[in-house]
Formats: C-alpha cells, sequence, structure tokens
C-alpha cells in the first residue's frame, strides 16, 4: 500500500518532469528560427567564378608540377589530365603528337615534377622509332600514365612494347571476368571486390566492363584493379590485370586496361597515380560530404489512387508517418550532412493545393535537424518551370514570406539561367543535378552560381557507383548522395519504400562510413567550400620529413589530402591533422602558412 507521503512525492515528480518536458518542447519551438534561411550570406561575402584559381597555359610556373598530355585535342582523356591540373592547381601542357613531346623535352626538364598521359588510340603503336622518346625522357620525377592500352594484337606482335608495358606474354585478347578486385591502399575508402555470388543481387549491382584482355605481368610489377573469377585454380596473380604499375627506367609507368581515363573516374586514378610510390604527397580537396532527398516532402494530396492502393493511405501521411522516420533514421547513423530539395506539388495540373501546415512541420524537423532545405524544380505536369516558380512563389509568400533558397535542383538545362532570375530563386547559389559523366565534377554555373552533381543513387547503388565515389574521394575529398522521393509519391517500383527502408541506410553504412572523417554539409556549405576550393592557391616546400604549405584561401579553412607511405603526421603548425585511413591524413589549414612534421611508421 502506498503511503500518502509517497503518493505526494510521486506526484511531485511525474508533475515537474511534465513541465520539464513541456517547458522542453516551448524552448525548441521559440529557438526554432524555421522562419529564415541560416544558409543566406550576401554576395559580396563569396568567392566568385572570376575569383577562381585558373591555369596559366601561356606561362607555365616552374615551381609546381606539369601535368603532360599526348594525343587528341578532342579526346576525353586530355579533359579529364586537364581537370585534374585544374583541381590541384598544377601546370598543363597538350602535346598533339609524341614529336611535339619530344620536342618540349628540354623545356619539361625546368619542372620538380611531371605526369605525362600518353592516349594510346592516337599513338602509331608499330613504328617502335617514335614512342621510344617515352623510355628516353623516363625519369624518377615522371610518373607515365597509358591512357587505355594498344590492340592487344599489337602488344602480342611487339617484345619492346610488352617490356615498356611491363607484359611477359598475352594470355587471351579478350576474356570476360565475373567481377574486379581493388586492391587496398591505392583509391581512398579501401578495397572492394565488384562481384556477388548472388544472382540476384549480382544483377542489380552489377554494371562494370567485365571484358577486356588478358595479360601475364612481369613479377614484380603492382596491380591495384584485376578481373576475378570464381575459379579454386587460379591464383590471385594470374588473374587478368586491369590498372597496374610497372617501372621504365627511373619512372612509375601506370596501364589502364580500360578507357576509366576517359571519364571522371581518371581525376581519382591521377592522384592516387601522382602519389603512388612517393614518401609523400599533398594535395588540395573540397571535404564535403552531401544526401540530398529530392524532391521532399509531398504537401499536397495527389496520386491518391495509386498511394492507397500500395500503402493505404495518403501520400500526406506516407511521408509523414513512414518515410521521414527511414530518411532521418538513415542521416543520423551517418556523417553526411543533409539537404531536402523541397517540391510544394508534383502535379500543377491538377485541383489540389500544397498544405501549409505540412510545409510548417518539415521545415520545423528539418531545422532541428541542422539541414538545409531547398527548392526542387521537378513536375510530373506539363506546367513549365516559368509557371511552376509562379504557383511555388504564391505559396511560399502566404506561409513563409521570409525565407530564402540558396539550393536549387534542377532536372532539365533548357530555361535554367532564365529560371534563376526569378524572385523566388534571387537568393540560390547553388544548383545541383542527376550526375551525367561529367568529366569536371563541380564548378560554376555563371559568374555567382556552382553547379553540384549528385555523383550516386543511395537507395539504388550500384559497383560502378562505388568505383566512381573511391575516385573522387580520393581527388576531391567530395560526394554528394541523392535520394529520390519522387519515386514514392509517383512509383516505378512495386514498393518504392520498402526498396528505400532495405536500401538507403544499409548502402550508407556499407559504402559511406569509410568517408565519415571528412566532414558532412548541406548543399550550401559545400557550395562555400567549393568556392573555396577553386578560388584557392599553396605552394608546397619539403625539407626531410617536413613540409610547409604557403596557402592563399579566400576566408576560413582550407583542407588537403597528405598520402603516406611509412610515415605518420607527428605536428601540424598553423592547423591540424585527422586520420582518413592508414596513410591517409586530411590536413585543415587554419592560417596563411602550415608545417607538416612526420615521422616514421612504428611498429606495434
Amino acid at each position: 500500500m502506498i503511503s500518502r507521503w509517497n503518493y505526494v512525492s510521486m506526484t511531485i515528480v511525474m508533475g515537474v518532469m511534465l513541465l520539464m518536458f513541456q517547458l522542453t518542447n516551448v524552448m525548441l519551438e521559440r529557438w526554432n528560427n524555421y522562419e529564415e534561411n541560416n544558409f543566406v550570406k550576401s554576395w559580396e561575402e563569396l568567392p566568385r567564378e572570376s575569383d577562381a584559381h585558373a591555369l596559366a597555359e601561356d606561362k607555365a610556373d616552374p615551381a609546381r608540377g606539369m601535368v603532360v598530355y599526348i594525343g587528341s585535342g578532342d579526346a576525353s582523356a586530355r579533359e579529364v589530365m586537364r581537370q585534374w591540373a585544374v583541381y590541384t592547381k598544377q601546370n598543363f601542357m597538350s602535346c598533339e603528337t609524341l614529336e611535339d613531346y619530344r620536342n618540349s623535352a628540354e623545356e619539361l626538364e625546368q619542372y620538380p615534377e611531371k605526369i605525362v598521359g600518353v592516349h594510346s588510340a592516337d599513338i602509331d603503336w608499330e613504328d617502335e622509332a617514335a614512342w621510344k622518346c617515352l623510355e628516353e625522357n623516363a625519369d624518377g620525377d615522371t610518373s607515365l600514365v597509358f591512357c587505355g592500352l594498344p590492340e592487344a594484337g599489337t602488344v602480342k606482335g611487339s617484345a619492346a612494347l610488352r617490356r615498356l608495358l611491363g607484359v611477359v606474354r598475352v594470355r587471351s585478347e579478350e576474356t570476360t571476368a565475373e567481377g574486379l578486385r581493388l586492391s587496398e591502399g591505392f583509391l581512398l575508402g579501401g578495397g572492394a571486390e565488384y562481384r556477388t555470388v548472388d544472382p540476384e543481387e549480382n544483377e542489380r549491382l552489377q554494371d562494370m566492363d567485365l571484358t577486356f584482355p588478358w595479360y601475364t605481368l612481369l613479377e614484380d610489377t603492382e596491380v591495384y584493379l584485376r578481373g576475378v573469377f570464381d575459379d579454386e585454380t587460379l591464383e590471385e596473380d594470374d588473374m587478368p590485370p586491369v590498372i597496374w604499375r610497372t617501372q621504365v627506367k627511373d619512372a612509375r609507368a601506370y596501364m589502364v586496361n580500360g578507357d576509366y581515363m576517359e571519364e571522371a573516374f581518371g581525376l581519382g586514378l591521377l592522384s592516387a597515380m601522382w602519389a603512388g610510390g612517393k614518401a609523400y604527397e599533398i594535395y588540395p580537396v573540397v571535404n564535403a560530404q552531401n544526401l540530398v532527398a529530392v524532391n521532399y516532402p509531398g504537401m499536397s494530396l495527389e496520386n491518391d489512387e495509386a498511394i492507397q492502393k500500395i500503402y493505404d493511405q495518403s501520400l500526406g501521411r506516407l511521408f509523414r508517418d513512414r518515410v521521414w522516420p527511414v530518411l532521418i533514421a538513415a542521416y543520423r547513423q551517418n556523417a553526411l550532412g543533409l539537404t531536402c530539395m523541397m517540391t510544394p506539388q508534383f502535379d500543377y495540373a491538377d485541383e489540389n493545393l500544397p498544405e501549409q501546415e505540412q510545409l510548417l512541420h518539415y521545415m520545423k524537423r528539418l531545422n532541428e535537424e541542422r539541414a538545409e532545405t531547398g527548392l526542387s524544380g521537378f513536375r510530373v505536369s506539363d506546367t513549365p518551370l516559368e509557371r511552376k516558380l509562379l504557383e511555388d512563389g504564391w505559396f511560399m509568400e502566404g506561409t513563409l514570406p521570409d525565407y530564402q533558397f540558396t539550393s536549387f535542383y534542377s532536372t532539365e538545362e533548357q530555361g535554367l539561367e532564365q529560371a534563376l532570375e526569378d524572385e523566388l530563386l534571387q537568393s540560390v547559389r547553388t544548383v545541383v543535378s542527376r550526375y551525367d559523366g561529367e568529366l569536371d565534377i563541380f564548378g560554376y554555373l555563371n559568374e555567382n552560381v556552382t553547379r553540384q552533381p549528385l555523383l550516386s543513387d543511395g537507395v539504388r547503388y550500384t559497383y560502378r557507383q562505388d568505383l566512381l565515389t573511391k575516385c573522387v574521394e580520393t581527388a576531391l575529398g567530395y560526394t554528394s548522395v541523392m535520394v529520390d522521393m519522387g519515386r514514392i509519391a509517383y512509383p516505378d517500383s512495386d514498393d518504392p519504400l520498402n526498396e528505400m527502408n532495405s536500401g538507403l541506410g544499409w548502402n550508407l553504412q556499407n559504402y559511406f562510413k569509410k568517408y565519415e572523417n571528412f566532414e558532412g554539409t548541406t548543399l550550401s556549405e559545400s557550395d562555400e567550400r567549393i568556392r573555396g576550393f577553386l578560388a584557392a592557391d599553396y605552394a608546397k616546400r619539403t625539407d626531410g620529413d617536413t613540409i610547409t604549405l604557403e596557402v592563399e584561401h579566400p576566408g576560413g579553412s582550407a583542407w588537403f589530402v597528405l598520402r603516406t607511405e611509412g610515415k605518420r603526421v607527428k605536428s601540424v603548425e598553423g592547423g591540424q591533422s585527422t586520420l582518413l585511413e592508414d596513410g591517409a591524413y586530411l590536413i585543415e589549414a587554419t592560417e596563411k602558412s602550415v608545417v607538416i612534421t612526420l615521422r616514421n611508421q612504428t611498429r606495434r
């Protein structure tokens, strides 16, 4: 039996707890400044396109490294190498022919380091005398990169060419592997096995190019990517190589048995090759990790028949009660920053209008999660973009008149420049879209507005997307993962929510957890870092195990990736370091002069 005193005590405690919870909710509501966008900045505070560091191709700087491309001017590999030179602040030289390269040999001697890319499709490999200049000019300060390889038949018929490529023999001019295996330590994010024994899972994930010539290599060759078979009689060293490193005189020579250097993969491969075989190498990165939910939430009652048939509830209830918890649970378990690209309506041709209460609910919740709210240009009706923005403007004016969008999601290029002049988008400073194979991962859309790609699909992730993620993280310390909520509002499968529920959290944990020491950002935060990255410049000098950086940056911090072999960071003056993985550090430069001291890796 409870005494009167205990009863009174319990009542007081319960009253205090109730009061605390009520006060907490009241204060959260009072302090939740969701009516305004915290990411708005004046244009005077932000670097612009005219501030970006540009290549001085007509007058190179001998203090910097030199990126040399040999081949036709319209090949994609040329643009990849040129863009990498822009991102890393190196010099760039383009040679149409091997003769042009040979004639530039004396000029190239003044540069402390060189990486020379050879577009194999443009070289006459039958003329041994023509390409001998590659061997003649190979020295310890040079890395050779073969962007694709000569035809397997040509390799088979030339002993001198096989020696140059590190090939002992051509085992097969064409083979089809069951998957690919990426070795540890080459790209950031570790090794990977791009195959699975589950047929259904393999069909969903496997989109890699698995057909290529099969070469047997010299024993001292280091292989980074190789084809694999489910054949227990084959040793790993016997399986077909795809990317490997050999030695040409004193130079490191990298062979790419495929078209990876023709696409954005090449940016990460070049960064890994530039650092490979050195005691240490340092280069600038963005340091931004984005999770972007596009076309979210649904705030009007639409597509009701299809939604009721699958989920037995309205679109608004579905997004609020079932989709939101899945998204937030996945977000909270990872280090990526969150941006939701809001669409007030999907169908502007029907009579259903967005609900103000729904908007206010999500704006509060997103602000509590420190997430950004952007605007989506997506729609399922034939409504012109201009009309959509007009209707969205009316809705925002009547609900949150002071809110300014700083990010915009667009699925179309036509009319985009004009749309950015709309009053609703006056504060937009970055535009995001689905990645479509661009070789320059990000840049400027115009003088004031940057563009960012959604590099991967967080729900429908594939092996090719994973390799691209590793390459872009290696080169730029950047990623942007998309979750398309439009698939749930207008289903393209039997149960898209279940697909999201089973895929998003697992993919983020399995594939992106490896980059958690890079910083999670919203789109506007990554926009600011991209602007700083493109505008920044730096000089480095080394003295034994000491690296000194002189950094020019428009404001705030600048970030670098330091790759080491057998070394670890002892101290950083003018900044700080974070271990990314074995042999790789993130260096934050907080001052203009940064001194990094290394020491030998201690054995355990």
